[in-house]
């Protein structure tokens, strides 16, 4: 594994577990196993950009599964939607053992806006097109135009807490599975957000 990867798992980790405030550059560095202070810097320019490397490595991942489900569905309903969101990061939790990335996502969540998808966009408007992100927006957006017939504000919330509500469901869990408090996996988790998110979205508003 390269320094590169030790320290995008390593601050992956730390955010998770200590949130950000608490995933000192030190710690971080140490926790990769690297010799020198200037670790972070040398080899992403900042602490910032290590953590948009994560974002970057580990939302790629994520959409290995997810971009095909959407391009297959044509014209995607809301169920769609909701199973192209869902079911392919309970894929890639499970597949991660232990895994941080709903913690990292939950903890990230915090520095954006209650309605989300406007300020999603806007970080992403320099990106470029084979960022993970992108799809993950892509499918929000999609969703806001079905639910609460489109109109916004109210689409534009009801998504935001959709998706917080999965991601911090799936934060749960990994706490959960690093005590070996559960036996679901997440795939079953998944499953059973499904309905929950789509009672959510078709709400009244």
């Amino acid at each position: 594994m390269s320094s590169q990867d030790r320290l995008i798992d390593a601050a992956e980790k730390l955010v998770a577990l200590k949130g950000e405030a608490g995933a000192a550059n030190r710690a971080i560095i140490l926790e990769a196993g690297q010799r020198h202070n200037s670790a972070i810097t040398y080899h992403f320019g900042s602490r910032r950009a290590l953590f948009a490397a994560v974002w970057d490595r580990r939302s790629a991942a994520v959409d290995r599964h997810r971009a095909p489900m959407l391009e297959a569905l044509g014209s995607p309903s809301l169920e769609d939607l909701v199973e192209v969101y869902v079911r392919p990061l309970a894929t890639y939790l499970d597949d991660r053992a232990p895994s941080y990335w709903a913690r990292f996502n939950e903890e990230s969540l915090r520095r954006y806006p209650l309605q989300l998808t406007a300020a999603l966009r806007t970080n992403l408007q320099d990106a470029p097109a084979e960022v993970g992100l992108l799809t993950v927006l892509d499918v929000l957006e999609r969703l806001q135009k079905l639910t609460c017939d489109g109109v916004e504000p109210a689409a534009a919330l009801r998504v935001a807490q959709m998706a917080r509500m999965v991601i911090t469901t799936f934060a749960a869990w990994e706490r959960e599975r690093d005590r070996s408090t559960t036996d679901l996996s997440a795939r079953q988790l998944g499953a059973q957000l499904v309905p929950g998110v789509l009672g959510l979205l078709r709400a009244p508003s």
